[in-house]
């Protein structure tokens, strides 16, 4: 994924507890994850986890409009909605919608249910345009 590829990610974030209980919980399997105090090995230099994490990005390649990411998030998360509802009440929750501006114009639609939807996780939403 390069920098400027769209994509949209649910980020739930906690001092201390270990992601693997979301995990197990939601029943849903991260696209990355780390304990508070793991080590993170960048190309250039390591790094430490600040706190535990737990993310789920879209799986979406090549859509440059964020609502499709946004369906293809909820749709992983749609399983078992009250345990995802109920994580996210215990976690810090974020949803991370990053969007590419090419010269053409390029929006963010947010409907009423995935407002609601978004609400209901007691979600922070970040809106990233490059």
């Amino acid at each position: 994924m390069t920098a400027t590829e769209p994509y949209v990610a649910l980020y739930l974030t906690h001092e201390t507890a270990d992601p693997e209980e979301v995990t197990a919980a939601m029943g849903v399997t991260p696209t990355t994850s780390g304990r508070a105090g793991d080590t993170i090995l960048y190309p250039e230099y390591a790094s430490v986890h600040p706190h535990s994490s737990w993310v789920l990005r879209s799986r979406l390649k090549g859509a440059y409009e964020a609502t499709p990411h946004l369906y293809d998030l909820f749709e992983q998360l749609e399983p078992d909605w009250s345990a995802v509802v109920a994580i996210s009440k215990k976690w810090d929750a974020v949803m991370l919608c990053s969007i590419s501006c090419d010269g053409y114009d390029r929006a963010i639609h947010l409907s009423p249910d995935m407002m609601s939807r978004i609400a209901a996780l007691d979600a922070d939403l970040q809106i990233r345009i490059y």
